[in-house]
C-alpha cells in the first residue's frame, strides 16, 4: 500500500483510516471524482469494507466524491443506508398497515394537541404572527421594541409599582 502520508511501523486502525482518507483526498486535488463539483468530498470505497475487508485500507479502492454522489454510489453499488439491498420493495399489505397505523396515531388528541402546538411555535419563530403582550401591573399593551427586550411591563415605574406595592416617587 502507498500512502501519500508516512506511518509509524505499527499504525493503529484510525492512523491507518486517516492515513487512507489523507491519501483518497490527494489524489481527488479538492475535486468530486463523479460530478467534478469542487465542494466538501468524502472518502468512499469503491469495493464495500464488509465484502472485502482486507480492501479496506488500499488507496486503490478509495474514491472522493461530494455528499450527493457518495450517496448515489452507495444506493447504486452498495446497500442502502437503510441496510436493505437496492431493490428492495414493500409488500402492499406492509405499506397500507403502516398507512393506517400512522392515521390511528395521528388522529389522538395528544398528537393533534402537539402537532397545534408545534406549528404555532414555528409561526411564531418565523414572525408571521405577532402575539399582543400586556403589561402585568397596569395591562396597556406592550409595545413591539419592549416585547424584543422580553419586557412584561410598559415602564420602569409600573414595574415598581406591581413589585413593591406603591407608586414610585420622583417621577
Amino acid at each position: 500500500m502507498k500512502y501519500v502520508v508516512s506511518l509509524q511501523p505499527n499504525p493503529s486502525h484510525e492512523e491507518l483510516e486517516w492515513a487512507w482518507k489523507f491519501t483518497v483526498f490527494a489524489r481527488a486535488n479538492g475535486i468530486c471524482r463523479h460530478c467534478g463539483k469542487q465542494v466538501r468530498l468524502d472518502a468512499c470505497h469503491i469495493k464495500s469494507r464488509e465484502q472485502y475487508p482486507e480492501l479496506q485500507f488500499e488507496p486503490n479502492n478509495g474514491i472522493a466524491l461530494c455528499r450527493a454522489c457518495h450517496m448515489s454510489f452507495d444506493h447504486r453499488v452498495h446497500n442502502r443506508p437503510s441496510g436493505r439491498h437496492w431493490g428492495y420493495r414493500l409488500s402492499t399489505e406492509t405499506k397500507q398497515l403502516i398507512s393506517q397505523k400512522n392515521k390511528i396515531a395521528h388522529n389522538t388528541p395528544e398528537y393533534l394537541k402537539s402537532a397545534s402546538e408545534r406549528s404555532l411555535a414555528q409561526w411564531d419563530r418565523q414572525g408571521r404572527k405577532e402575539h399582543q403582550q400586556y403589561c402585568k401591573g397596569c395591562g396597556k399593551q406592550i409595545t413591539k421594541q419592549q416585547q424584543r427586550a422580553s419586557n412584561k411591563f410598559c415602564s420602569a415605574p409600573c414595574h415598581y409599582k406591581y413589585r413593591t406595592g406603591k407608586p414610585r416617587s420622583g417621577y
